[in-house]
């Protein structure tokens, strides 16, 4: 009988999440790029990679990466929020990467205001800080 049973220590949750990622190396940003997550769990990330053929010597296994995943959620209804994940990469095939989070925390990317007269788009980004 063949044993089926995910023995992941993390349980994984399929989502697809606009991100930007930054592959580091001796604290330097070496290259930015962006991809889609596949999944995340709190062990990691599987993502998709957009530039897949720009990446191929510049992220190998075992190099640091910075990924900001758009969350889904707004803070308090008007508060764009990303997930920053800071980890090493553990694996790779053509399309895909995954990393080991290291360390993970959120923050707060904007605010979303109502514009009343405004043209096309009812929302606009106002900086944080302002």
């Amino acid at each position: 009988m063949i044993d089926l049973v995910d023995k992941r220590l993390h349980l994984r949750y399929p989502i697809t999440l606009e991100l930007q990622y930054k592959a580091m190396k001796r604290g330097r940003v070496q290259h930015l790029g962006d991809g889609m997550t596949l999944n995340i769990s709190s062990g990691g990330v599987l993502f998709h990679v957009n530039d897949v053929f720009e990446t191929k010597d510049i992220l190998p296994d075992g190099g640091m990466i910075e990924l900001g995943i758009k969350w889904p959620l707004l803070l308090d209804e008007v508060c764009p929020l990303k997930l920053v994940v800071r980890g090493c990469i553990v694996r790779r095939d053509d399309t895909r990467l995954a990393v080991k989070t290291e360390q993970h925390e959120f923050r707060t990317a904007g605010r979303l205001v109502k514009i009343l007269d405004g043209p096309l788009s009812p929302h606009r980004r106002i900086p944080q800080g302002l």
